[in-house]
């Protein structure tokens, strides 16, 4: 890009433009093909990102926070010179001094094989990096379904367990996948119990449950403005919270369901309840078991003193076992609070997905109600829709040396990556250290805001001589260099030829070019 700031200017406001138009050809193409209603709304997403930034250029630009435009209009409007030896400044000179920069600027670069950057440019590296296209399982269907499969194995693996350490309700019962699409949301019908006994395992499994929809939910609607509804279902928790309205949670504290002290084999020292009574007799051997049924012990006996002796002159020891008591409690409460708040926020998530959800499940149901014929036809039939590939097969290639990904998703050719230097890794100490893969991606940071916001911090003018120049010790070395040579470069021999109009006038070599660009001789 040219380093006259009214040509850097005009440049970002052009691709602004060119952004805004590629976006309405977008959604004249959503609203052409509908089904691929995802895959444009994630390109239009990119698109508004590329715009975002182009904005923030122009608005450094146009605030002028390295006072090159305040420079620039001087010199435009006669107040300073072009260069810093002229003696008087002039406004011809500066503006025909300024059109030559560009012009030649523009010469000196058409024959390199610069990529024009149009619309057709912008449509087909819309998910080039920083950018990338969602990928969606098989099952999903390019969003159409949700696919919870390794979710719902995940919980089956997680019940299961449970059952061996506590006995539930006959009421509660786990399905099929079917069951789980439909049940996943009703937390309420789990027993407490078994939120009780593995609070870490339970609470790792809401939140992959909530990693996975959020995943999808940005995945499919990339336009929406997930902040607002975050903010919304944290507020409607905390509401209900404080109302005691959360269906499953109340405020009676962390209780289990069911009663195990009439059973013959439930330790009430270390609250666990035993299969048989050969493991319970080693257990009552064991020190964990004897150290626990010493506090009970000394439990009991505070509580008993407290019920027979309510006037009781030892105070301080008193409250130090309100203190502990209270602190215990506040941490169980604490434990519920951080359960019941990603079950609610689950269910949040569900109330956006909802329509996709029962789209899924009408699926599932439909998938086992079809024969093994039906579903060979079916396969055979989106085989022949999809377009042919020379490549018989659709899995993600060996990636042994880490490439990136393309837009189909798979690793680019290595070839590819060799060619762009993408692994080659650029620090700009200018920058912050800041890094850059790619000879392309450093060469065109120079011209971003970074780096410009660097120079200014130095006080330099981003221009084309400290292209790159990295390193600040060097970019303040030329810069000194520069303003030196400015100095001493400043003969000009057009002060020492004279020249002659047609009437006989002894002008100089400016004067006379001025007058004769302007048609005056």
């Amino acid at each position: 890009m040219s380093a006259n700031w009214l040509e850097q200017t005009r440049s970002v406001l052009e691709n602004i433009e060119l952004l805004d138009q590629t976006v309405l050809d977008f959604m004249f193409d959503k609203l052409e093909n509908p089904k691929d209603q995802v895959i444009i709304d994630n390109k239009l997403k990119n698109l508004i990102e590329m715009k975002q930034s182009k904005c923030m250029d122009a608005l450094i630009l146009l605030q002028d926070f390295d006072g090159v435009k305040k420079e620039e209009m001087a010199i435009l409007e006669g107040k300073k010179s072009v260069s810093a030896g002229t003696r008087q400044p002039d406004i011809w000179y500066n503006f025909q001094q300024r059109l030559k920069d560009i012009k030649e600027y523009y010469k000196k670069h058409q024959n390199q094989n610069i990529q024009v950057i149009d619309k057709e440019f912008l449509k087909k590296n819309v998910f080039s990096p920083p950018y990338s296209e969602p990928l969606f399982s098989t099952d999903e269907q390019q969003g159409k379904y949700v696919d919870m499969n390794v979710l719902y194995y995940e919980f089956l693996s997680f019940d299961l367990k449970k059952k061996k350490k506590v006995r539930l309700s006959e009421d509660y019962h786990i399905g099929d996948y079917l069951w789980y699409l439909e049940k996943f949301d009703a937390f309420h019908e789990i027993p407490l119990a078994l939120k009780q006994k593995e609070y870490s395992s339970y609470k790792q499994y809401l939140q992959n449950l909530i990693n996975y929809l959020k995943e999808f939910f940005l995945k499919t609607q990339p336009l929406t403005e997930f902040s607002i509804i975050d903010r919304q279902i944290q507020q409607d928790f905390e509401y209900r919270w404080k109302e005691g309205s959360i269906p499953g949670w109340t405020n009676s504290g962390y209780e289990d369901v069911i009663d195990y002290s009439s059973n013959e084999l439930f330790c009430k020292a270390c609250k666990k309840l035993f299969s048989n009574s050969s493991i319970f007799a080693h257990h009552l051997e064991g020190k964990k078991h004897k150290m626990a049924q010493k506090n009970l012990e000394k439990e009991e006996e505070k509580m008993s003193k407290l019920e027979g002796a309510p006037e009781k002159t030892d105070m301080g020891q008193d409250d130090q076992d309100q203190q502990t008591t209270g602190e215990i409690n506040m941490k169980d409460e604490q434990k519920k609070k951080q359960l019941a708040h990603l079950e609610q926020y689950i269910i949040g998530l569900k109330k956006q997905l909802g329509e996709v959800i029962n789209e899924t499940i009408l699926y599932v149901k439909k998938k086992q109600t079809r024969t093994y014929q039906e579903i060979e036809a079916e396969n055979q039939q989106e085989k022949d829709a999809e377009p042919q590939s020379d490549s018989e097969d659709d899995d993600i290639p060996y990636n042994p040396k880490n490439v990136p990904l393309g837009p189909d998703g798979k690793p680019i050719p290595y070839w590819l990556y060799k060619l762009h230097q993408l692994g080659i890794e650029y620090k700009c100490e200018i920058c912050g250290n800041y890094s850059y893969w790619g000879r392309r991606a450093f060469e065109k940071h120079f011209s971003e805001w970074r780096h410009s916001y660097g120079m200014k911090c130095l006080k330099i003018p981003n221009t084309i001589h400290f292209k790159e120049i990295t390193s600040i010790k060097d970019a303040l070395a030329l810069h000194h260099k520069l303003s030196m040579e400015s100095e001493y470069s400043q003969f000009n021999i057009d002060q020492e030829e004279e020249y002659e109009d047609s009437d006989g006038n002894i002008l100089n070599k400016k004067t006379y070019n001025d007058l004769k660009k302007q048609g005056l001789l």
